[in-house]
């Protein structure tokens, strides 16, 4: 027996597929983006990867993962690590030099005054 499909019908089940290569295609663009802008910082003087809390190793296993990956995470996550240990480090040391402090502005120092 043979059974009709319409056109609407196959569009209908192609529709997510479609929408699925559309989004796998997107995030491999952005993958391949973010990979170059790591590939970039790999030319960084390390007083800059420093600055933003990285290091070259940080910037080489980025650039070690498989290529349709994003590289980038990798990098948020050793910079975030870094940080974490950092601001735990000031925490336990009492480092009260590296404490952001709220500054008085003109309206609290009129009151002050």
């Amino acid at each position: 027996m043979f059974m009709l499909v319409t056109i609407k019908e196959i569009a209908g089940r192609l529709a997510p597929a479609a929408t699925n290569l559309a989004d796998a295609a997107r995030g491999l663009v952005k993958a391949a983006a973010n990979r170059r802008a790591v590939w970039q910082l790999s030319h960084a003087d390390d007083r800059l990867l420093k600055d933003i809390g990285l290091t070259r190793g940080d910037i080489l296993s980025a650039l070690d993962a498989p290529f349709f990956t994003d590289p980038s995470g990798n990098l948020v996550e050793h910079a975030g690590d870094r940080l974490g240990h950092a601001e735990s480090q000031k925490r336990v040391r009492g480092d009260a030099a590296n404490v952001m402090m709220p500054v008085a502005g003109p309206r609290s120092m009129a009151k002050a005054a």
